[in-house]
C-alpha cells in the first residue's frame, strides 16, 4: 500500500500562482491553511507561505498573518527539503494584501498585548510611551 501522506500531494503550477492565492497543506506535518506572498528574485519567483503556525524566512508582507514559510522557487526538491505537502490552492481574484508594517529592516508581528520588532518584544505601554513622544514636521503630537 501507498503511504497515506501521498494521496493527496497536489503539485503547484507555479506561474499561475499569485499573491494571495489561498492553500492548505502541512509544513513540517503540521496542518496549514493560509495565503501565498510572491516575490519577484531573478529570473523566478520566491514563494512563501503565510499562516499562523510555522515560523521560517520572513516574506517581505507576511498577508496579515503571524509567520510566513518559504518553499524557494517551489521546485520539488524545495518543497520536500522544507517539508511542505500542498492539498489546495484556490485563486482569490478579489485579495488586497494588507499593509505590512516595518521598523528599519523589520517587519513588525502583532499580538494581543505586545508587538514583535525582530526579536524584541515591545509591550503596548511602551508603544503608548513612544507615541506620545512623536515629533511631526517640529511639533510634539
Amino acid at each position: 500500500m501507498k503511504d497515506s501522506k501521498n494521496l493527496f500531494k497536489l503539485t503547484p503550477i507555479w506561474e499561475n500562482v499569485v499573491t494571495g492565492t489561498k492553500f492548505t497543506g502541512t509544513i513540517r506535518e503540521q496542518y496549514c491553511e493560509g495565503r501565498i506572498y510572491v516575490k519577484p528574485d531573478g529570473p523566478g519567483n520566491v514563494f512563501y507561505l503565510c499562516q499562523n503556525l510555522q515560523d521560517g524566512a520572513t516574506a517581505p508582507n507576511t498577508l496579515g498573518y503571524r509567520y510566513s514559510y518559504t518553499v524557494g522557487f517551489g521546485t520539488e526538491e524545495e518543497l520536500a527539503e522544507n517539508e511542505v505537502v500542498f492539498y489546495s490552492l484556490e485563486a482569490d481574484p478579489s485579495f488586497v494584501a494588507p499593509v505590512q508594517v516595518t521598523v528599519g529592516d523589520y517587519n513588525v508581528k502583532f499580538f494581543t498585548g505586545y508587538i514583535m520588532v525582530g526579536c524584541t518584544k515591545v509591550t503596548n505601554e511602551e508603544v503608548v510611551n513612544v507615541s506620545e513622544n512623536l515629533v511631526w514636521e517640529g511639533t510634539v503630537v
